[in-house]
């Protein structure tokens, strides 16, 4: 009973923080929020946030007692049905696992079965990765094909060019020689089409592609975020 009611606290606590923190993260927000000027999407702004705050600060107090009623004791009652209901649990995982041993019993003659099958398509299969294997050294033999038909210019280029810069040939990514003492993040390769200058502009979160025709400035063709969010536990509230 004290190791569950020590557990319980321990969660509560661990909310409160989660919640004290998001209201501030979400108070500085509203603080800039107020420096914009009351235009109406800053006024909907301002009342959603002061809402969602207000609803966490309700929480806060909700939690505070109950955690304070936990250390009191005075929910010992409700710690016992979690118990029961945790045993409940437990005993339907041993019974869902007995099932899962059956399963797999069941699963090992059935493998067992298919055994005899498996060995006459094994036949078939040798041949089948015979073809891909013909299929990937053509692959490779054009690949080489294409590499010597990188011209000159790119060449020499690459030898003065560092190692986060190059060129695109026919698919074939190529690099400078050289290192990058700037040790920049992004990679920008140029390709070539017929009067169009493509330059490819890569960082960890970003791709962004630029067209250039002749002495033109270069222009943004396209740009792809590639971003990973990190979950907050709040998205919802």
């Amino acid at each position: 009973m004290d190791l569950k009611r020590k557990e319980n606290i321990q969660n509560i606590t661990q909310r409160i923080l989660l919640l004290e923190r998001a209201i501030e993260t979400d108070q500085a927000m509203l603080e800039n929020l107020k420096e914009q000027g009351a235009t109406s999407f800053v006024l909907a702004q301002i009342e959603k946030i002061t809402n969602r705050n207000d609803n966490r600060k309700e929480e806060i107090c909700i939690l505070t007692k109950k955690r304070k009623d936990f250390k009191c004791g005075l929910l010992d009652e409700e710690i016992g049905k979690e118990i029961q209901e945790t045993n409940k649990k437990n005993a339907s995982i041993e019974k869902l696992l007995v099932m899962k041993k059956n399963r797999l019993r069941e699963k090992k003659q059935v493998d067992s079965d298919k055994s005899k099958s498996f060995y006459q398509k094994s036949v078939s299969a040798d041949r089948e990765n015979r073809f891909k294997e013909k299929d990937m050294q053509r692959a490779y033999l054009n690949y080489l094909k294409w590499v010597d038909t990188i011209p000159d210019y790119i060449q020499n280029s690459l030898k003065e060019m560092p190692n986060n810069k190059g060129y695109i040939w026919r698919g074939i990514e190529c690099y400078g020689s050289n290192q990058d003492n700037n040790q920049s993040s992004s990679t920008v390769l140029f390709e070539k089409h017929r009067g169009l200058l493509v330059i490819h502009d890569r960082t960890p979160t970003e791709h962004k592609i630029f067209h250039k025709k002749g002495k033109d400035k270069k222009v943004l063709y396209s740009s792809i975020k590639n971003l990973r969010l990190i979950p907050t536990g709040f998205e919802d509230e």
